[in-house]
Parts: structure tokens; C-alpha cells; sequence
């Protein structure tokens, strides 16, 4: 402060004491009036002391507070860091077991696919001894992305925020082969140049199973064909005697075409084998698409009235007439079981007193849609024409969408579902013209 309130004191009290010793020729009404105005501001000094100091108590005491309150939230911030080390600490103790315990390879690449981090489990694999391991590249032991067995390719590298899963043989370092499936994923969903995980899976026993079984149904489809053929060929024989009802000549036309439909079934299971594989020979024809509409409906319009859900086709936003025409570059068989598949699905999926709608558009390209007012579920949409792939129904196996998927591909038509809680679910394939 710029005062001193003792020394203003002590000078009163001096000019007191100086008039009290002098008291003649003093006038005391004009002294007492210095004095007055000295003791008044001395009294204002005072207060504004006091306040100040009230004030300052005031400070310290809500300082000391927050001081008090900051440390207890440190001590808490202390106490929950040391809980979160702990937690993670534990949570990269359970990391480093699964790590080197999984029963599958893993392998942390560098982006320039050199190993960073690998587990017991690929040393195995590969036949390799860890710091054998450091000095080489996973793609050198893959014999189908560039290993010295042709020209060098590399191993693709995952797009950010994509899984990449492929297919390679394996060559170890002891020299043995075995077929694997990789899984890689880039840790850094924003950047390509970063770090890839890969998981690492010996699937030769699975190939070789696959195999089998594939052997195995192809035996079964060539022995169905031989007691198919009497199923299609005796009706027409027995129906050539002339002592027979009308209704039983009706019961076997049935009959030999339930046994051609079958037939028509085992050709088909060997052609989608064909296309999985790579195999199958695609040769476009001319298909009438309103003709292919107007058999799938009438194939599945006894299921449709079962379930109590109306089917309804459409040309161009408006009902098909019988002289509609739109050809199609594609195979009729294919193309009507792939259109097929979709609306059975799209039934199954529909309540009582709905509509399943199939549309034919014109233009560029062919667009057939189909659309149910059921909305598909939104773990589902993502993976919707993947094999294995479905969600409530009691009997569903995913292979319905997959086949017709495979299918679409196969006649090189693009194919797509959309869906909302809004306005349902729709499939649309798009058909290049004749």
C-alpha cells in the first residue's frame, strides 16, 4: 500500500501533544479541524485496509479450496491411470497369449512387407526359425503373388478399412507346399502405406475335402441321370395306349415334367460348380425377359397364394400386355432360375397382404428389379450375396441370393440390393441388350 497507518497516527498524536504545550495564541477551533480531517483520513485508510484485507482472506480461502479440490481430482486421476495401466497391461498379456497361442499364423507386415511381429504358430507354418523369419517377406513363400516361380507381382495390400482375403499356395522353407488362406487388414483405416495384419491358415485338408465332395455329387448327378430318363421317358410310352382318362394322361405329362425339371436341376448344380471354379463356358442368346417374367410368375404364384402375398409384374411402371417384348443378351435357364431364386426370397420375406412387385424397365441396359416391403437387416445388407448368408428364416441356408449372384455374373450382369425401413427392399439386375 502507499500509506503508513501508524506513522499518520503517531503524527497526530505529535501535533496533539505540540498544541497541548503551547496552548497560548493557538486556535484550537482551526487545529481541531486539521485534526478532524487528519483522524477522517486516517479512518478512510483504515477501512480501506480492512476491506483489502477481508478481500485477500476471502482469495485465500477460496484458493485453498480449489487447491484442495485440484488435488483430490489429481489423486482420483492418479488412482483411475494406475486402474487403466493395469487394465491394459492385462488386456496386452490376454493380446500376447492369443497372439502366440492362436492356432493360426499371424503376421505384422511393414509396408514394404517386410516382418515386423509374427507368432509361434507361423513359424510353424512356414518351417522357419524366427530369425530366419526376420530376413525374408511373407510374399517369398507364396508361390501364386511372385516368389521367383514367374514374373514378380507382389502380395496385394488391403485397402483402409478393407479385410483382403485370398487364396496362395505355400512353399515352406523345408520345401513342403500346402494351400493357405490369408486375411489382411491395414491398422491404420486412413493411411495405404501403413502396417498390414495377416492371418495365416493351413486349408489343404479343407481343399481336399471340398474336393472330395465335389467328386462325390458329381457321381451322384451322372448315376440320377439314368433312372431320370425312364422317370421322363415311360409316361409318353404308357400315354400312347388308348384306355386311358384324360386326368391320367394329365397325371403323367406331370410326371415326366417333374422328372425333366429334375433333370434340368442336376445339369444346373454341375453348371454353378463350373462357374465357381472358373469353368463354365457362358455363349449369350437371344431371351425374351417379358417371357422368363411371365414364367416365374406362374412357376411361383401357387406359393404366392399360400402365403396370402400378392405378385404382380410389371413392364415400364404398367402391368405387362401380351404383346410386351424385351430381349436380353443372356441364357434363358439361367436367367429364370437367377429371377426365380430372388422372388422366393422376397415372398418368404413378405407378410400376408403385401406386394412382391417384379419390374422390367428398357433402356442401355435391361433393368429387372424385384421389391418386398421388408427391409433387410443392416448386418445382413453388407454381405447379402455372400454363400451361407441369411437371417430370419427357419430353414434358410444363404444359397438362393449366392447362386443368384453367381448366376448374374456369369451372363455379365451387374446386380445390387438396396434397402431402407422406408421403402423396403429391392434387387435389381442390370442385363446388357441383344
Amino acid at each position: 500500500m502507499a500509506f503508513d497507518a501508524y506513522q499518520k497516527e503517531k503524527a497526530v498524536l505529535d501535533h496533539a501533544d505540540t498544541i497541548l504545550a503551547k496552548p497560548e495564541g493557538v486556535d484550537f477551533e482551526k487545529e481541531y479541524r486539521v485534526m478532524h480531517r487528519s483522524y477522517a483520513k486516517l479512518y478512510r485508510l483504515l477501512r480501506r485496509l480492512v476491506a483489502i484485507s477481508d478481500r485477500m482472506e476471502k482469495y485465500l480461502k477460496d484458493a485453498n479450496r480449489t487447491i484442495s479440490q485440484q488435488g483430490k481430482e489429481l489423486v482420483e486421476a492418479h488412482d483411475d491411470l494406475s486402474n487403466r495401466n493395469l487394465q491394459l497391461e492385462m488386456k496386452i498379456n490376454e493380446f500376447e497369449a492369443i497372439f502366440n497361442n492362436s492356432a493360426m499364423g499371424i503376421a505384422l507386415l511393414e509396408p514394404d512387407g517386410s516382418f515386423d511381429r509374427f507368432n509361434k504358430r507361423l513359424c510353424e507354418l512356414l518351417e522357419e526359425l524366427p530369425n530366419s523369419l526376420k530376413e525374408r517377406k511373407l510374399k517369398d513363400y507364396l508361390l501364386d503373388f511372385g516368389n521367383g516361380n514367374g514374373e514378380e507381382v507382389g502380395l496385394p495390400c488391403p485397402e483402409p478399412g478393407e479385410i483382403l482375403q485370398l487364396e496362395s499356395r505355400v512353399k515352406t522353407g523345408g520345401g513342403r507346399v500346402f494351400v493357405a488362406e490369408l486375411s489382411g487388414k491395414s491398422l491404420d483405416p486412413h493411411h495405404k502405406e501403413a502396417k498390414v495384419i495377416w492371418l495365416i491358415d493351413d486349408i489343404t485338408s479343407r481343399k481336399e475335402l471340398e474336393k472330395l465332395q465335389a467328386d462325390v455329387q458329381r457321381i451322384m448327378q451322372h448315376d440320377l441321370k439314368g433312372p431320370l430318363n425312364g422317370i421322363i421317358n415311360l409316361p409318353e410310352i404308357i400315354a400312347s395306349d388308348d384306355n386311358l382318362t384324360t386326368q391320367q394322361t394329365e397325371l403323367l405329362e406331370l410326371i415326366a415334367s417333374a422328372g425333366r425339371k429334375m433333370l434340368m436341376q442336376i445339369e444346373l448344380s454341375r453348371d454353378i460348380y463350373r462357374m465357381e471354379t472358373g469353368s463354365y463356358v457362358f455363349y449369350p442368346r437371344p431371351v425374351d425377359m417379358v417371357a422368363v417374367v411371365r414364367k416365374v410368375m406362374q412357376e411361383y404364384h401357387g406359393m404366392a397364394t399360400d402365403l396370402g402375398v400378392g405378385l404382380l409384374a410389371l413392364y415400364g411402371g404398367r402391368a405387362i400386355k401380351p404383346e410386351d417384348r424385351l430381349v436380353a443378351a443372356v441364357d434363358e435357364l439361367l436367367s429364370s432360375v437367377m429371377l426365380g431364386n430372388i422372388v422366393k426370397n422376397a415372398l418368404e420375406a413378405s407378410q400376408a397382404g403385401e406386394t412382391v412387385r417384379i419390374s422390367l424397365e428398357e433402356g442401355e441396359r435391361i433393368l429387372l428389379a424385384v421389391h418386398n416391403t421388408k427391409p433387410v437387416p443392416a448386418q445382413i445388407l453388407p454381405v447379402f450375396f455372400n454363400k451361407y448368408v441369411t437371417s430370419g428364416k427357419k430353414d434358410g441356408t444363404g444359397l438362393g441370393t449366392y447362386s443368384a449372384y453367381l448366376m448374374a455374373k456369369t451372363q455379365s450382369c451387374d446386380l445390387d440390393v438396396v434397402s431402407d425401413d422406408t421403402k423396403g427392399t429391392s434387387v435389381i439386375f442390370s442385363l446388357p441388350r441383344y
